[in-house]
């Protein structure tokens, strides 16, 4: 049965399980809203098993003015990211974790994650 009142795509349930996902809020999944930067790389962080979780979160998004910005559930995702590469600022200075990902974005996002 899936954990979500507003989605019940078997997919998304087993995500879940796996601990890819997660919802917006309990219960909530929000299957049509938009995706932002910070929850998709939470969502690859998930998928690649968090095996490479950084023992200092806050390093990689020290350069960033924004990093205050990251959510304290993303951060450890969005850390890894951009040490990995996965991800990089909008500019040499901005993160952007809450901008939504423009389709552009996300097809680099996935290519980079697949290179690893």
């Amino acid at each position: 049965k899936t954990p979500f009142t507003d989605c019940d795509d078997a997919d998304v349930t087993a995500a879940y399980e796996l601990g890819i996902i997660g919802g917006t809020d309990p219960g909530i999944f929000e299957p049509n809203s938009t995706l932002t930067r910070e929850q998709m790389v939470t969502m690859l962080y998930g998928y690649a098993g968090r095996e490479q979780a950084l023992s200092g979160p806050d390093g990689a998004l020290a350069g960033y003015q924004d990093q205050a910005r990251v959510s304290t559930w993303a951060r450890e995702a969005m850390a890894w990211a951009v040490s990995t590469g996965v991800i990089a600022g909008t500019s040499a200075t901005t993160l952007a974790p809450r901008k939504t990902g423009t389709r552009a974005e996300v097809a680099t996002v996935l290519m980079r994650f697949c290179e690893q």
